[in-house]
């Protein structure tokens, strides 16, 4: 890393000058800013949301066990609810008790749904990586959304292609650079995973 520190122009200078679009300027300014201004990842730690979704398994899985016990209870319920709802009539209509049963009970619904949530963040553990520098993974995305203008602009369909000496890697640099002052860094990694995320939404 250089000890001089480079101005927002002369880095903003050498994005033009890779993907040799001018007007793109406007984007690589915008994105210079967000990046400055960038809050915490939404999406929390790839460990911590793991473990405490395991955690939250437990107590969902053991709670609908109880509910199952108690189905009976789960039936006044819902009864009370559409007696209150629809009024005093609903009680003597022989029809009342044949829909409640065949009705899933909206807790039953809701705690179906959080279990499987549950188990897709244990399946895919979403989140960032303990070891991975956000900003690192924002200045991927930012070089990507350049890239992609860019493609637009010339009639190409986008495609994020990525190698060591590549546009890809290099304008992520040099937008991280913008951000830190760091020069060089080494964004390999964060890179090669937005490429591999792309590519499988790409393939869905």
């Amino acid at each position: 890393m250089r000890a001089d520190k480079r101005s927002d122009g002369e880095i903003i200078a050498d994005i033009i000058n890779l993907v040799d679009y001018p007007p793109v300027r406007v984007l690589v300014e915008r994105r210079i800013d967000d990046l400055r201004r960038m809050l915490p990842p939404f999406t929390g730690n790839q460990k911590e949301n793991r473990e405490y979704a395991k955690g939250l398994r437990e107590q969902i899985i053991e709670l609908q066990r109880t509910l199952e016990n108690r189905q009976s209870f789960l039936l006044k319920a819902r009864f009370w609810q559409l007696w209150y709802e629809q009024g005093t009539a609903f009680e003597i209509n022989p029809q009342t008790r044949d829909y409640i049963a065949q009705e899933p009970a909206p807790l039953t619904k809701e705690l179906s749904w959080l279990r499987e949530l549950c188990d897709e963040i244990i399946k895919f553990e979403p989140g960032k990586h303990g070891n991975t520098e956000h900003q690192q993974n924002a200045a991927a995305i930012a070089s990507s959304e350049v890239l992609e203008a860019v493609a637009l602009h010339a009639g190409r369909k986008f495609r994020l292609h990525f190698s060591p000496t590549g546009k890809f890697i290099k304008i992520a640099r040099l937008f991280h650079e913008a951000v830190t002052g760091e020069q060089d860094a080494d964004l390999e990694r964060a890179c090669k995973t937005l490429k591999a995320h792309l590519d499988a939404k790409t393939q869905k």
